[in-house]
């Protein structure tokens, strides 16, 4: 399970390098390698934490000795997790509701980050140990991501490009305007052709 982890969140990490740079299709490796991760951690936070091995995590004797309590605090804070991942995903493609996604990934974050200090304090358990690890990584992650301005990765991204930022952040903030969309979809074609021109002109 360990090692599924740390290729889906390689992944993941590439992806969205990648797509900071606007690399062809890395958008939709974005998608896919976020999103696989989000469900990973979603769905299978009870034996990632617990060290069950993928073949026995359908074994129910390989649960037991663990509490309730620790099983539902591993789902819970993979639910915190997968949240965290879809608020930076949203931040990454500036999609609506990041910050709320972000902020209810947090709030379960901290009180992870809580219990696993309370514990570690009280034993020195791998388990609690590697709980915390684990929220530390992600506790940076959200607060990078809720600290970041709302167009930071557009501006970054089509940085050569302001007319096209100008007009997509106009259509942002009036969704309903039909002329501020038809703006924006011109200024995309204008870039897309200065775009084609650089690629095909001589160094």
């Amino acid at each position: 399970m360990r090692k599924i982890e740390i290729v889906l969140g390689l992944s993941a990490l590439i992806s969205a390098i990648l797509n900071l740079f606007d690399y062809p299709m890395s958008t939709q490796l974005l998608l896919v390698s976020i999103g696989n991760l989000s469900i990973f951690y979603m769905y299978f936070s009870i034996p990632l934490f617990n060290k069950i091995p993928f073949r026995e995590m359908f074994s129910r004797s390989s649960y037991t000795g663990i509490s309730k309590l620790r099983i539902i605090g591993s789902l819970a804070l993979g639910l915190s997790f997968s949240a965290s991942l879809i608020g930076l995903l949203f931040k990454l493609m500036i999609w609506p509701n990041a910050d709320l996604e972000l902020v209810i990934g947090l709030a379960g974050i901290l009180i992870a980050c809580a219990a696993a200090i309370w514990k570690c304090q009280q034993n020195n358990e791998s388990f609690y140990l590697d709980i915390f690890k684990r929220v530390v990584i992600f506790f940076v992650l959200v607060v990078f991501g809720l600290a970041l301005p709302k167009y930071a990765i557009l501006e970054f991204k089509f940085v050569d490009y302001p007319y096209y930022v100008k007009a997509f952040i106009e259509r942002s903030e009036s969704p309903n305007n039909p002329a501020l969309a038809e703006k924006v979809e011109k200024e995309r074609l204008r870039m897309l052709e200065e775009m084609s021109v650089k690629q095909n002109s001589p160094d």
